[in-house]
C-alpha cells in the first residue's frame, strides 16, 4: 500500500534522479570498499556523517519512517524497477541505531541484487566503514571504556554497541 501512494505522489512531483549505484559485491574486494568508494562518490567529507537521510534523499532514494508494531525489525529497503530506493526505518527504534539501520539498508541498495547467505553481514560491514571509516576512527577506539565511548557516541551519531563492534572489528578491543 506505501509502495502505491509513494508511486502516485511521485507521479506529481519532480524528482531527483536515482544517484544511488549499484556495484554487485561479487565484482569487489569487501564490502569496505564498496562504502569507502560510496563515501567518495558522494563526495562525502572525512569523519562522522550529520545527517544520513539528507544524504540518501539528496541521491534519490526515499526514506520512510514506518511503525512495524514490532521491535524485531529495524527496518527494510526496496528497490522496485520503475522507482527510487525505498527505506523502511522502524518509527519506534532509537536514533543511533535507526542511523546504523538505514546505513546497513543503503547497503543491501548498493550491494545485493538477490538473497545470499552472507548478506547480512556484509551489510553490517559496509554499514560500519561507511558510518565510522577505519582511517578516521581507528586511533579513537584505542584505550575504550565507559565515558570515552559516550563521547564518541555523540561525535559519531551511533550506538556505543555499533562503536564496540567497530573497535571489535578492528582488532582494537
Amino acid at each position: 500500500i506505501r509502495v502505491i501512494h509513494i508511486r502516485k505522489l511521485l507521479k506529481s512531483v519532480e524528482f531527483i534522479n536515482n544517484n544511488i549505484p549499484f556495484w554487485d559485491i561479487e565484482e569487489h574486494t569487501t564490502p569496505e570498499e564498496i562504502a569507502k568508494k560510496l563515501r567518495h562518490f558522494w563526495k562525502i567529507p572525512k569523519g562522522p556523517i550529520a545527517n544520513l537521510i539528507e544524504i540518501i534523499e539528496a541521491n534519490g532514494g526515499i526514506v520512510v519512517m514506518f511503525d512495524f508494531q514490532t521491535k524485531k525489525i529495524d527496518g527494510l529497503s526496496l528497490h522496485i524497477e520503475d522507482l527510487p530506493p525505498i527505506f523502511y526505518l522502524n518509527n519506534s527504534i532509537p536514533g543511533d541505531r535507526l542511523r546504523f539501520t538505514l546505513a546497513h539498508e543503503l547497503g543491501h541498495i548498493v550491494m545485493h541484487q538477490y538473497p545470499t547467505d552472507t548478506m547480512e553481514k556484509e551489510a553490517d560491514l559496509f554499514a560500519s566503514e561507511f558510518l565510522m571509516p577505519k582511517d578516521d576512527i581507528m586511533f579513537q577506539l584505542e584505550n575504550l571504556d565507559f565515558y570515552k565511548l559516550a563521547d564518541l557516541k555523540r561525535y559519531w551519531k551511533v550506538s556505543m554497541a555499533s562503536l564496540i563492534m567497530r573497535a571489535s572489528l578492528l582488532d582494537l578491543l
